[in-house]
């Protein structure tokens, strides 16, 4: 039994080590990005190396990481507009998780790069749509939709996902991280 109990707290610790990781990575991702924060990059990691409650919490923990630095770095406005967007943001990224979940789950008897892929293009599409949808009610899809600029955020995305496996493969080789299911786990 307590060889079970020692267990568990290393399991503990690996799980919160890589979220507060992730959660860190994306902070320097989101500032070097000039606030892009790659939602849909994290969503598919999670969804392949994740629990759904490690998942969750890990989005949301970028989500508010990058709220607070929106409002203290970038010096974003504090109207209701604003706060509005920023609740549109965390829907659309818990879309993302969602729809790479389902991706994943779908394919898991595919080799790693498809079920990769499939996760990221799901999270991408889903988080792109909860914020087009959100711009029916909040405006600003002229810009925020235009081609050159969804494809500079599919670009973001794509190279953060690829160094975020990275950074899984790191935090797996020094024990940060704990080798998990190609798909979401319940729990």
């Amino acid at each position: 039994m307590g060889r079970t109990r020692l267990i568990s707290r290393h399991d503990g610790f690996q799980r919160t080590a890589w979220i507060v990781a992730l959660i860190a990575a994306s902070a320097l991702l989101t500032c070097s990005w000039a606030c892009a924060t790659p939602f849909a990059a994290l969503a598919a990691l999670g969804a392949l190396n994740m629990t759904r409650r490690d998942a969750f919490i890990a989005v949301m923990g970028v989500w508010l990481v990058n709220q607070a630095l929106g409002f203290s770095i970038l010096a974003y406005p504090t109207d209701g507009l604003t706060f509005a967007w920023g609740g549109a943001i965390a829907v659309a990224a818990l879309l993302a998780l969602v729809a790479a979940s389902v991706a994943a789950t779908g394919l898991r008897r595919t080799s790693l790069i498809v079920q990769a892929g499939a996760a990221f293009l799901a999270a991408f599409a889903a988080y792109e749509a909860g914020l087009y949808a959100a711009t029916f009610a909040l405006g600003g899809a002229e810009a925020a939709f235009s081609q050159p600029f969804v494809a500079q955020i599919f670009k973001v995305d794509v190279i953060s996902f690829v160094a975020l496996l990275a950074l899984h493969r790191a935090a797996l080789a020094i024990g940060l991280a704990a080798p998990a299911p190609r798909s979401l786990a319940p729990a």
